[in-house]
């Protein structure tokens, strides 16, 4: 067996993650519109006949498994049995998603093979004779181009960048890897798990995001903005200066130096629109923008726009929000 693309699945206990379906589904379509050959590896426990059936409705129609509860915290285990499995099928090009579990195994893989690395890649063209990708470098200040042409590579994919492709669904083929096959080096005691408990859902996993810049004065204005997220059921996130002031962690600064998403709704409060926030927000669905100068840029990326003062705009849209709420009961 062989293929031109090798996709590394990452799963939550059997659930597709958000960012290895967007790649799963834009490479089905480049299987289906250029003759690509695309195989995704998928490894772990909690493997599942429904798991292969969501990898195969994303237009992929061979896959390459190995079930093994052993592999958690093992990035070493995982670079082998990559590494090896990479050998056998000789990829042009490697996929993973950029998290931090492949941040501990890609430069490994990478390594074992010999092979170029590019990491938090934002876009893929893909041709036959051809691969151009682009990332951002020097803190988001300037974009690398760069040109794959004969050499194999792995390349990591920043989430919420490529978006979702409508495919034609496949019953795939699958070929399961045995235990004994699992390279046994690097391995990794777990002493114990420690499960931090979530606040909020992650940014880049939200429906809807209610997004502050400088317009929001105070820290303790931020009560107002949660009263919207609580009726919309909404993730708050921010721009860059918000972040630097301390009203919002930096896991939730969105832009090209924080976190791209797609959120099906965003409301962005305050915010004027610099290219480096509209690069992480560009991907939703629906924006609605409020702010008090009409001329702002960010008008010019919204579906919606509220000219007004968030100070008086979002009291008036939790109320309205929240009565429509209570009639749709």
């Amino acid at each position: 067996m062989s293929c031109d693309v090798l996709v590394i699945v990452e799963h939550n206990e059997g659930r597709l993650k958000n960012v290895s379906s967007e790649i799963l589904s834009f490479f089905g379509k480049i299987a289906t519109d250029n003759g690509v050959k695309v195989v995704a590896f998928i490894f772990g426990d909690h493997i599942s006949e429904k798991l292969y059936c969501d990898i195969g409705k994303l237009g992929i129609r061979e896959i390459v498994s190995h079930v093994n509860n052993e592999l958690d915290e093992q990035p070493g285990l995982v670079a082998g049995m990559i590494a090896d499995l990479a050998k056998k099928v000789k990829p042009k090009l490697i996929v993973m998603a950029n998290t931090v579990k492949s941040r501990d195994s890609a430069p490994m893989i990478a390594q074992k093979l010999d092979i170029e690395m590019f990491s938090d890649i934002l876009n893929i063209d893909y041709k036959k004779t051809v691969i151009n990708l682009a990332r951002l470098v020097y803190g988001g200040k300037a974009i690398e181009k760069i040109k794959l042409l004969n050499q194999q590579a792995l390349i990591t994919v920043r989430p919420n960048v490529l978006g979702n492709d409508e495919n034609e669904a496949f019953i795939p083929t699958i070929t399961k890897l045995k235990t004994n096959e699992l390279p046994r080096t690097q391995t990794y005691l777990t002493k114990a798990k420690i499960t931090k408990e979530k606040v909020q859902k992650p940014i880049n996993e939200a429906d809807v995001i209610i997004a502050i810049g400088r317009g929001l004065r105070r820290v303790e204005d931020l009560i107002m903005v949660n009263d919207l997220a609580r009726v919309v059921n909404g993730v708050i996130g921010s721009t860059r200066p918000v972040v630097d002031m301390g009203f919002v962690r930096r896991s939730h600064q969105i832009g090209q130096s924080g976190r791209s998403v797609s959120p099906r709704l965003a409301i962005l409060l305050g915010i004027s629109g610099q290219i480096q926030f509209v690069a992480g927000i560009s991907k939703a669905k629906t924006i609605i923008a409020v702010n008090k100068d009409s001329k702002a840029t960010i008008f010019k990326s919204a579906d919606y726009g509220i000219v007004g003062d968030i100070y008086s705009i979002v009291p008036i849209l939790t109320r309205e929000l929240k009565k429509l709420k209570l009639q749709n009961r």
